[in-house]
């Protein structure tokens, strides 16, 4: 299976330090996590699916949402931006990481260049 990329490591600490009051169970569940599959979307964005063992403890995670809010995404790539969201199994189990681009131009093959992530709530 595949390593996640530093801007995708980045990503899952900016969910680290963003959200303190889940953070060590995120930590627990990133830990033990395997990228499945890596998947961009011909311009709109891409999704990163994990696979996680059987037996892991659930997150009660701050959310009527089956996702919680990430990052918005700057780049000089990415005319408007694009934005995070971390997906759960509906038991409280991480499922994928979504980024979605604001303006259809998100690299079809790579993540942007330059990125700077900002406070989304």
């Amino acid at each position: 299976m595949e390593e996640l990329q530093e801007f995708e490591k980045d990503i899952v600490q900016w969910y680290l330090d963003n959200y303190p009051e889940i953070a060590e169970s995120l930590r627990v569940q990133f830990s033990v996590a395997k990228l499945k599959t890596r998947e961009f979307t011909s311009g709109a964005g891409s999704y990163l699916w994990f696979k996680m063992p059987k037996g892991v403890q659930p997150i009660e995670y701050p959310s009527d949402s089956s996702q919680l809010d990430g990052p918005m995404i700057q780049s000089l790539e990415l005319e408007h931006g694009a934005s995070v969201g971390l997906g759960f199994v509906g038991t409280g189990v991480i499922d994928y990481i979504e980024i979605w681009c604001h303006g259809g131009d998100y690299p079809p093959n790579r993540h942007p260049l330059d990125c700077q992530f900002l406070s989304k709530y």
